[in-house]
Parts: C-alpha cells; sequence; structure tokens
C-alpha cells in the first residue's frame, strides 16, 4: 500500500486476529485522585467535577504555569494563545500574569515573574465568571506550593584522556538545583583552581534548568611533586544556602601510585580504584586486586581507572588489597602493595521490572517479572485505557506514554503484595518475584493495561534508626474497588519535580537534601522510585517497514511458533483519528 506522510505516533493497528492489552517505561507518573504532596489540599466539592477535569496542583517550579482543565471546550471564538482582559484567576499572595486559553478546553495563568521559593499559595477560579454555575459553585479553589531552591555538587575524580596520556586529566561533574536555574547564575557558583590559578569550567546545562554537567579539561600534571585541584561550590550567588569543596591531587606525571578508593553507589556492589597512570588494560588482575576471601570479583578497565565487581558481598567492612604487580600501560609496576578499608552499604530500597519487551504472549501466563531490594512489600496499581479509547491515547503517546491518561483510562486495580521474605539476608540483596496479571483482572481485548509498582517508607526495611520488623505486618490486603466518586474528580497537574507517592507523615519533615536517604520520607516521595509499564498481552507480533517510495510493508508472526499469519485484518489511522487505510 502507499501512503501519504504519516506522523508516527498517530498509526494505530487494529489486529482482528488477536487482542492487544498493555506495558510502560518509566515516565513522571501523574496520579490519578489524591495529591501527592504534603501541602494536600482542603477535600474539594465534587461537584465541580461535572466542569472541571484537572487543575495545577502539588509542589511546583517557581517558574510554572497554573492551568485549568475543563470537561468540554469553554474558549469560544477566543483566540488561542492570546492574552485575555478577564480576571479568571486570584491569588494569595497576589500575582501578576497574564491568561490565555492554551486550547478549547485549557486556560493557564503565567506570572509575569518568578513566584517566590518555597512558598504555598492559594487560588481561586472564578467558574461563575465564566459560566453560569450554582452560587456555590462560583469559586474554584485550590492550592500549591514552589520548590525551595537547592544545589547539589558531584563531582567524578580524575580521569586520563586514554591509555597512552599520562600527561593531563580531566574532570566531570553535575551540579543539581531543585528548581529551575539560570545557566549563567549556576556558573557563578562553581570555580576550579589548581594551584591558586584559575582553570576554565565548560558547561552543558539541560533544557530543565535542573541538571547542569560540567568538564574540566587539560588539567597538567606537573613534571615533579605534586599540584593541588579545588573544586569550590557556594551558593551565595543565588540566595542558597549550600557551600561544598572538593580537594584533588594531581600527582607528577612520572608518578605511578594508587589515587582513590571508593565504594560506587549503584545498583551492584562496585569499587572503583583510580590509579595516577593509565593500567594494562591486556593484564589479568585476578589475585592482583583482592577483596578479602570474596571470590568470583570482575575487573573492568578504563584508562586509569579500574572497577572491582564481587560476584557476592554482604553489607558490612571489608580490606581491599592492591598487589605491587598491577602494570600501568607502560608496563611499569606499583613499588608497594596497599591495603584500603571499605565499607559496603545496604542497597538502597528500590523496585525495578525484568526485561524490556511489552507484549505478553499466553505462554507467560501475565506474569510480569520485577525485582526488589531492601523491601518487605510493594504496592500494585492498574489503570486500564479502554480499547475505544485507544486511540485517543496514541494522538498523546507513543506505547509507553502516560500522558493525560485519565482522560482515556481508570484504575481497576490498587493492591499491596507482601513479597513473603523472612530471612533478613534476603532483603540486602536483589530478589526476583513475578506479579500474575492474571489473578488480579480479566483482560479484554483491545484494552491497553498500565502497570504501577511503588511502595512506602513503612515498607522498607533498610536499617534506621525506629525501622519495626512488626510480625503483625499484613501478608496482603487488598483493597475494595473505590467508589466512582473515590478514583478520581480530577488530574493534578503535578510538576515534574514533585514527588509521586501518596504517604505523608506529618512528623517527617519533607527536604530536598534527604531525597536520596531512605532514612527520610522524602526519598520515597521520589518519582525515581516508582516503576510503571504498558504490556500488551498478546501472541501476535508486528512488523512494519516504509520504503523510500511510501509503500508499508507489514509482517504477521504467531510469538509463540514464530510462524507468519494470514488473514491479518490492518487498519491504519491519522491523527484525527480517521481510517485512512484498510
Amino acid at each position: 500500500m502507499k501512503l501519504g506522510k504519516i506522523k508516527y505516533l498517530l498509526v494505530a493497528l487494529a489486529m482482528v486476529a488477536t487482542g492487544v492489552v498493555v506495558y510502560y517505561s518509566h515516565d513522571t507518573i501523574k496520579k490519578l485522585g489524591n495529591n501527592i504532596t504534603t501541602n494536600t489540599p482542603d477535600k474539594i466539592d465534587p461537584a465541580f467535577a461535572d466542569y472541571i477535569s484537572a487543575f495545577t496542583s502539588g509542589y511546583i517550579s517557581t517558574h510554572s504555569s497554573i492551568k485549568i482543565k475543563f470537561n468540554k471546550e469553554l474558549s469560544g471564538s477566543t483566540q488561542l494563545n492570546t492574552p485575555i482582559k478577564e480576571n479568571y484567576f486570584s491569588f494569595e499572595p497576589a500575582l501578576e500574569g497574564i491568561t490565555v486559553w492554551k486550547d478549547a478546553q485549557t486556560i493557564e495563568f503565567t506570572p509575569s515573574k518568578p513566584m517566590e521559593q518555597d512558598k504555598e499559595y492559594k487560588a481561586t477560579f472564578h467558574l461563575g465568571d465564566l459560566i453560569e454555575v450554582k452560587k456555590e459553585l462560583r469559586e474554584f479553589e485550590f492550592q500549591f506550593q514552589t520548590i525551595r531552591q537547592s544545589l547539589q555538587l558531584q563531582a567524578n575524580h580524575l580521569k586520563s584522556y586514554n591509555s597512552a596520556d599520562f600527561s593531563y586529566y580531566s574532570l566531570t561533574g553535575t551540579l543539581s538545583s531543585a528548581d529551575v536555574a539560570k545557566n549563567d547564575a549556576i556558573e557563578k557558583t562553581l570555580n576550579a583552581e589548581l594551584n591558586g590559578k584559575n582553570l576554565n569550567i565548560k558547561w552543558q546545562h539541560d533544557e530543565a534548568g535542573i541538571s547542569h554537567r560540567f568538564t574540566i579539561d587539560s588539567i597538567e600534571r606537573p613534571a615533579t611533586g605534586s599540584a593541588s585541584l579545588q573544586l569550590n561550590c557556594n551558593g551565595k550567588t543565588m540566595e542558597v544556602d549550600y557551600q561544598s569543596k572538593m580537594d584533588y591531587e594531581v600527582p607528577a606525571k612520572e608518578e605511578y601510585k594508587v589515587l582513590y578508593v571508593q565504594v560506587v553507589p549503584e545498583e551492584q556492589v562496585c569499587i572503583q580504584v583510580n590509579f595516577s597512570n593509565p593500567i594494562d588494560a591486556t593484564q589479568s588482575l585476578e589475585g592482583l586486586i583482592n577483596i578479602g576471601s570474596l571470590k568470583e570479583i570482575k575487573y573492568i578497565v578504563n584508562c586509569n581507572q579500574v572497577l572491582v565487581y564481587p560476584g557476592t558481598a554482604a553489607a558490612g567492612s571489608y580490606i581491599l588489597r592492591i598487589e605491587a604487580g598491577v602494570k600501568d600501560a607502560k608496563g611499569r609496576q606499583l613499588e608497594k602493595a596497599s591495603e584500603h578499608s571499605i565499607v559496603f552499604d545496604e542497597l538502597k530500597p528500590a523496585v525495578r521490572f525484568m526485561g524490556n519487551g511489552n507484549i505478553l504472549p499466553s505462554t507467560s501466563g501475565l506474569t510480569v517479572p520485577f525485582e526488589t531490594v531492601n523491601l518487605k512489600a510493594v504496592d500494585v496499581t492498574i489503570i486500564k485505557i479502554y480499547e475505544n479509547n485507544v486511540l485517543q491515547f496514541l494522538q498523546n503517546n507513543s506505547l509507553d506514554g502516560s500522558s493525560q491518561i485519565s482522560q482515556v483510562g481508570k484504575k481497576i486495580v490498587q493492591k499491596r503484595i507482601n513479597l513473603g521474605l523472612k530471612n533478613p539476608a534476603d532483603f540486602r540483596v536483589w530478589k526476583k518475584f513475578s506479579l500474575d496479571l492474571s489473578s488480579l483482572f480479566k483482560a479484554e481485548q483491545g484494552a491497553i493495561y498500565r502497570v504501577i509498582i511503588r511502595f512506602k517508607k513503612s515498607y522498607s526495611t533498610y536499617s534506621c534508626l525506629g525501622n519495626s520488623f512488626d510480625d503483625k505486618f499484613e501478608m496482603e490486603e487488598v483493597q475494595a474497588q473505590p467508589d466512582e466518586d473515590e478514583i478520581s474528580y480530577f488530574n493534578y497537574y503535578s510538576d515534574e519535580y514533585a514527588g509521586n507517592y501518596y504517604e505523608n507523615d506529618e512528623n517527617e519533615d519533607y527536604s530536598y537534601e534527604d531525597r536520596d536517604n531512605p532514612c527520610k520520607g522524602y526519598y520515597y516521595q521520589r518519582y525515581e522510585r516508582v516503576v510503571s509499564r504498558n504490556i500488551i498481552a498478546s501472541d501476535l507480533g508486528i512488523s512494519l517497514k516504509k520504503g523510500s517510495n511510501g509503500n508499508i510493508f507489514v509482517a504477521a508472526n504467531d510469538l509463540l511458533s514464530t510462524k507468519p499469519l494470514a488473514d491479518v485484518e490492518v487498519e491504519f489511522y491519522d491523527y484525527q483519528k480517521q481510517r485512512i487505510q484498510r
């Protein structure tokens, strides 16, 4: 068949030969129903749901806009993205700005300048000025809070450029900000000096204005002696109370020794050993770098760095011994052996899916494999995207998307699952589990199901003061299917920096600085702790190829037998959900 230009996201395939159902990679999770932050708003009159489907809430950036999305088109003949004179929004504290219609159903207020950081705002949308409603619905009140700005400096160790470079190092790192920060403001907070001489810092800023990567090139090793490299970060110019200082020894060009040994905070236990010179990658390091009595150690050489991976290692203290026989790229050996004390910390509570696929053939029994560490339970939420809404879903998403999901799907399962681990040693390592979806719902042909797995602080087995391993912890808790009133009247426009969970403790201080501390509540509020996947339950595999002449070739195979299938009906739809070919 020959078709014109077809936008990738709008091509939907309706497979008559089999039913299609669901899977997802991780995006920011937009929670259906409850607010996801600590400043939970007062309960909103459900009657507003007849008019409003979404609104800004939770923690947002100081640069964010405030939006209201309606259930139907209300813009009338107003030109989109053009400031209007009506004052539909009011705020406490007051905000100046402009209001525009983003589309026929969405109105947006953009402040004329960044809002004050770490500030709670009360907002009122004057719905009665827009349409005729009951007296008690004339004013829609909601609230949100801006993020408190903070900084965090993370830098790597000195790295040789290649295996033949014994004269220069480079240093890379990241300066992260809690909220949007201007590039020039970030750059003023960091300086680097080599023996008191300022070094040039190259920057690469992400579009969101949150992650700011830097590189310091051509750090020259002295001819004799050693030099001192200093990194200094001071947030004073940004009115942020943050200071950090890092010192590095830069050895002489002919000096060969161990510079640093550190445990790398990865999902898998790893030690990074930095040498002053590039290491001979052809030598066997077995027996030359040892960790106590641990066996099955693997080594990865990258210029002057060696990554050491022990096969299995429990949390605790160890001695890393580096023998004098380790050779650099010129064949020179270390002058003497050295021993270094290292500590393997517990792995932080986490969950992850296994594999990358989106399709579950029938032989898998609709089971989804996943792994956890330092958790005794997880929460599973499943959202069904109805078959007759799939085309609408694909208007705004690829198959692994999640945008505006509350408009096309509904939460059908919310369940806590105890992982059944009893041996404390099992909590400390990654353990494999399977989630049987067929026991949770009956898959319907053509639907998509979004599977979300997350966890609360109370599910953690990470060693913290006050942790309780209560034997009364329930084996399993099934929540009754919520009433329609409780599922989701509103879809909150949560900013991408907001957390993604629902458990808040009034005794907790939710601070950005604690985002990576499993003993603090904010660790469990971060979207990184949530995994999600779209699962398609199908035995049908589809391959599409488009030639330079515009022809599209479609092949269908049975995923179980890999045999080609005949009489498979394929339909193509455009972005407006109109069928263009069959």
